[in-house]
């Protein structure tokens, strides 16, 4: 497995740990423009994914949404609002978020970790941007990051399973003894924790 497919795949899991339910995009686009991600680019029905990363590019194929020959849906700017107010609400899943987005007539879209800005885009040249919001409170340094710092770290002590089992298990006090273990700061425990309380 190369580098840039170990990071993605480490931030990706990090960041899904952290996330809160309502509002959680935001966690999970740091995480990744932390851990080196630029772009990701989605193809729909296909669920193809294409990150640009510091290390190297990166795809990823989903399963796809549609077999055969199909008809693809006509833009609709509402239903595609609608659809992101509703997982926004933490109230879909990312397969149903897939689906819903390609019944709102998008083929593409475009997630630029940089500027923070995603862009849905239809067969005939529609196009939708929103930006998202700066994680205000997110105290992992940039400078230091090759891949995520915590998972960097909980490595170097052979713990990420059991970080990743504590976690799962919502079991605080234990995600505070790996991570002091670890070496890493208060600061960022208690941001840990603090996602998992959400």
């Amino acid at each position: 497995m190369s580098k840039a497919i170990e990071n993605l795949i480490e931030a990706q899991k990090f960041a899904m740990k952290i996330r809160p339910k309502v509002g959680g995009f935001p966690y999970f686009a740091e995480v990744l423009r932390q851990s080196g991600v630029t772009r990701n680019f989605w193809s729909l029905p296909s669920c193809q994914s294409l990150f640009l990363t510091k290390d190297g590019p990166v795809v990823m194929q989903g399963v796809p949404l549609v077999s055969g020959a199909v008809d693809v849906p006509k833009f609709n700017q509402e239903a595609l609002i609608q659809v992101l107010r509703v997982d926004q609400a933490g109230k879909s899943t990312f397969p149903e978020f897939l689906a819903a987005t390609w019944k709102a007539g998008v083929v593409s879209y475009d997630v630029d970790f940089t500027k923070r800005v995603v862009s849905y885009f239809g067969c005939e040249g529609e196009k939708y941007e929103e930006e998202y919001p700066a994680v205000q409170d997110f105290k992992m340094n940039e400078d230091e990051l090759e891949g995520s710092l915590i998972l960097e770290r909980l490595a170097e002590v052979g713990k990420v399973d059991a970080f990743f089992e504590a976690i799962d298990s919502d079991d605080f006090e234990k995600v505070r003894q790996l991570m002091r273990k670890a070496g890493i700061d208060s600061e960022t425990i208690q941001m840990v924790i603090d996602k998992m309380d959400h």
